[in-house]
């Protein structure tokens, strides 16, 4: 396992390829998110405190499923907002772009 490290971010490199093929959006596109506003909500798996959160990356609301250790967020997995996600955000965000 090869982990790839910011001061912010890392995630693993494996997990991003795989990602890539089945949502086509790769990690480290979807860290843009974290630059504009977003919306997190928790949504904890097998013991394990995970967030969801909702932006903007590459002009397209998505959704990134991260943990957060030792300081930085661990990316897990990135894809495109569901339709209720995207409402949510529009509404809370206001962008109906």
């Amino acid at each position: 396992m090869e982990l790839i490290t910011s001061d912010q971010f890392e995630w693993d490199l494996e997990k991003n390829e795989i990602n890539k093929e089945k949502h086509k959006i790769a990690f480290e596109d979807a860290i843009e998110l974290f630059d504009a506003p977003f919306l997190r909500f928790r949504s904890d798996r097998s013991g394990e405190i995970r967030w969801v959160a909702l932006g903007k990356a590459r002009g397209r609301v998505i959704a990134v499923i991260h943990t957060e250790r030792e300081g930085r967020i661990r990316i897990i997995s990135a894809r495109m907002a569901r339709t209720k996600e995207r409402e949510i955000y529009q509404q809370r965000i206001g962008d109906t772009s």
